[in-house]
């Protein structure tokens, strides 16, 4: 009789508890959404943020794309420097400029409701922010298109805008589709070797960013042929060495000769140490703005593989236009 009772009461309990678990809603569950950062980190929203602080260099590009500026609360200055940035008209809309490095401090006056930051961010200042309350979400560092198109997905999710995500990604593999049929119709002969030089002299990492952006345009990175340390330079005698076919300058550099200012292009052509290369010889030197090959990290590097293979191949794309041009090339 005992252990009959005990049964009875053990199945009461347990529709008791069934009955009240009913009322209860779990955290996932009160949850619009819950995504995952580059760490592991889960995190749940009630609501899309309206109040975002992207951080870094390619992230702000990402976000701004997926909000407008409305939903974001602040930028660094340099975004709206048309010469560095993709969205420099767009930035100017949002309110709050500030420096490029934002002290916790700071953030915390602006209280954003989501901060998203790059990987490689100060770890301590990430979990003071997270410690007092704010939603931080780290975004893996890109290293190739692929996983451009990944953190854009992943940056999407994030904002609640997760559609807009694929679609900004769908766009990426239209422009990287139309430069592929271009280019295949390019003459093995015709094919270039690029090498992209700055200030501090040539770049180009073999497995690096811009050597993958190459390799979209279809052109040969003439730096990836040899061993170099990530975010090492080539000197003078290295560049003659490689013999590039084009050279690829940014717009804004300036180098001093004769105590005067000159155009970086106009220093390569007189320079005696590059009289024997053929860049220099046809006069293939190319200047575009720094965006568009060395801070590119963002959905925007899908229109620098194409404004690179147009600069670099400009009779095969005289007729054409980029599908869902996402900004044009500031003079």
């Amino acid at each position: 009789m005992k252990r009959l009772i005990c049964v009875i009461m053990l199945v009461t309990l347990a529709f008791c508890a069934m009955a009240c678990g009913k009322g209860l809603k779990t955290h996932d569950e009160e949850a619009l959404y819950t995504v995952q950062d580059a760490t592991g980190v889960n995190i749940s929203f009630k609501e899309k943020p309206h109040r975002i602080l992207p951080l870094g260099v390619g992230v702000p590009d990402i976000v701004m794309d997926l909000t407008g500026p409305e939903r974001i609360l602040a930028l660094p200055k340099y975004f709206s420097d048309a010469q560095v940035s993709f969205i420099a008209d767009k930035a100017k809309k949002v309110p709050i400029k500030t420096e490029r490095i934002i002290p916790v401090e700071q953030i915390m006056k602006l209280k954003p409701d989501l901060v998203l930051v790059p990987y490689n961010a100060d770890r301590t200042k990430i979990e003071t922010m997270r410690s007092m309350g704010i939603k931080v979400f780290v975004v893996k560092a890109p290293h190739n298109m692929q996983e451009i198109e990944q953190c854009v997905l992943d940056v999407s999710e994030a904002v609640g805008e997760a559609e807009k995500g694929k679609s900004i990604v769908q766009n990426m593999k239209s422009i990287f589709e139309l430069i592929k049929k271009t280019n295949s119709s390019i003459p093995v002969t015709e094919r270039k070797k690029i090498l992209a030089v700055s200030v501090e002299g040539a770049f180009g990492v073999k497995g690096g960013l811009f050597d993958d952006l190459c390799h979209y345009a279809y052109i040969e990175n003439a730096a990836g042929n040899i061993e170099l340390p990530t975010g090492a330079r080539i000197g003078k005698e290295g560049i003659v060495k490689l013999q590039p076919d084009v050279i690829l300058l940014p717009t804004a550099t300036r180098m001093m000769a004769d105590s005067k200012r000159k155009t970086a292009i106009d220093e390569i052509l007189h320079d005696p140490s590059y009289m024997t290369l053929k860049a220099v010889q046809n006069k293939q030197i190319i200047a575009l703005p720094d965006k568009y090959y060395r801070y590119c990290v963002s959905h925007y590097a899908a229109e620098a593989a194409y404004v690179l293979a147009s600069s670099v191949y400009p009779q095969y794309y005289k007729q054409l236009q980029m599908p869902g041009l996402l900004a044009g090339i500031e003079e």
